[in-house]
């Protein structure tokens, strides 16, 4: 009877130990970076649901599409790069199912040249269009360690073309905030909730509003994302340039909930 007590007490022993293991360490702050070495490959899943209402001259659709794209991340920095990383995303597969029904992608088989900053900063990109659907994956750090409820800022100002050839000027500002550092997918991650607002430059041409919010999962570590997850809405006017009225006529409009989800392969 001892013996089997004795044996009872070292396996809860073993386990106290192993629960310990597997929690998060205890870190007061942390300096996030990528840390890719030369020729590493990440495999990634990115999925992304949008249920949207389409309007053309008062005529509805409403159009629900799945899109699920498997992409290797694969690191290809020239040597002698310190605080730059080059990166190829190789698309190997994309499925999209558009009402019920699989629509063929002409994605497969793409590439995307990246160049990011180790603090996640855009600095080149070969296809800023395409880039788009990998948006999730670029947050800005900051230059310095931060900890548990720090929050920053980053903007970025992009460009949308409207009917008549003419751009319009928007600038996407995203809000960030360290939520907590834990264990996620047996990974030691920092948890951050992030913001996206959109604001457009007032052209009268077109109106976007737009806005996000999600979480991502950074293995502070291995400067590796784990994980993010956000939800998109978006409403998005076109008025008619040609209208013989002098009152203002929305040519479209574009209403969109999307979900996207970023995970491992």
């Amino acid at each position: 009877m001892k013996r089997i007590i004795g044996i009872l007490t070292c396996a809860l022993a073993l386990l106290f130990v192993l629960a310990g293991a597997a929690h998060a360490k205890e870190v007061s702050s942390v300096k996030l970076e990528h840390k890719f070495k030369p020729g590493e490959s990440v495999g990634y899943v990115l999925t992304v649901d949008s249920d949207s209402m389409f309007t053309l001259y008062g005529l509805e659709k409403k159009i629900i599409q799945k899109v699920v794209t498997t992409f290797n991340m694969t690191e290809n920095s020239q040597p002698g790069s310190k605080n730059v990383l080059a990166f190829i995303l190789d698309i190997l597969e994309e499925r999209i199912t558009s009402e019920g029904e699989s629509v063929d992608s002409p994605a497969r088989g793409s590439k995307i040249n990246l160049k990011l900053s180790r603090e996640g900063k855009v600095m080149d990109s070969s296809d800023p269009a395409k880039l788009q659907y990998f948006q999730d994956m670029i947050v800005s750090f900051p230059e310095k360690a931060v900890g548990k409820g720090e929050e920053w800022n980053s903007e970025t100002p992009f460009k949308i073309k409207n009917n008549d050839g003419t751009e319009s000027e928007f600038k996407a500002v995203l809000s960030c905030k360290i939520e907590d550092f834990k264990l996620y997918a047996e990974k030691q991650c920092a948890v951050i909730a992030t913001k996206l607002v959109i604001s457009d430059s007032g052209n009268k041409s077109s109106l976007l509003k737009a806005g996000a919010e999600g979480r991502m999962y950074f293995d502070y570590e291995n400067g590796k994302i784990i994980a993010s997850d956000n939800l998109i809405n978006m409403n998005m006017k076109v008025m008619d340039e040609n209208s013989k009225t002098r009152k203002t006529v929305e040519a479209s409009t574009l209403r969109s909930k999307i979900t996207v989800k970023l995970t491992l392969k």
